[in-house]
Formats: structure tokens, C-alpha cells, sequence
């Protein structure tokens, strides 16, 4: 059985890690998707999103993320803080 991407659950989770998680990174953002729906996987033979994940660098996430992301910016249902490379938030 294949599984459908339902980019409103991916929105949903997004919005729950970034509730629960302070000082929330990309990267760290696309552990936990990652963790949260693998996890489900092994659990229950099904993910929560239906995303697939791939590596890139060292950093693994699921296609379309970025599109996702902007589009909840752009409607502000999701703002953030840019950082620096060294990871200081802009004033």
C-alpha cells in the first residue's frame, strides 16, 4: 500500500515541534520530522506524513519541506528568528 504526502499533517507537525521545541534550527527541525515519522513507521507500519526523506549533506528531510515552510511563512501561520552562521539570533 503507498502512502499519500498530506502536506497539512506535515504542517500540523511542524507547528507541534515548534511549540514544544525552543531555539528550533532547520536542522533541528528535520531531525525530529524525521524521528517523529520514522518512529511512527516502525511503530505502526505507516508514517504520520507520508513524506519520503533524503540526504543531503548531513542533514536528512523530506521533499518539499522548503516550499512548505515558505508557505507558512508567507501566511504567518509559522515565523522564526533568522540566525547567524554562528547561530546568534538577529536583533
Amino acid at each position: 500500500m503507498t502512502e499519500r504526502r498530506s502536506p497539512n499533517k506535515m504542517q500540523e507537525l511542524i507547528l507541534y515541534i515548534a511549540s514544544s521545541v525552543e531555539d528550533l534550527t532547520f536542522a533541528k527541525l528535520c531531525c525530529l520530522l524525521y524521528i517523529s515519522d520514522f518512529t511512527m513507521y516502525k511503530n505502526f507500519g505507516r508514517s504520520i506524513t507520508g513524506f519520503n526523506y533524503y540526504k543531503k549533506v548531513e542533514l536528512i528531510y523530506p521533499y518539499g519541506l522548503k516550499a512548505i515552510l515558505a508557505r507558512m511563512i508567507d501566511s504567518q501561520v509559522l515565523t522564526f528568528k533568522p540566525q547567524s552562521p554562528t547561530g546568534e539570533t538577529d536583533a
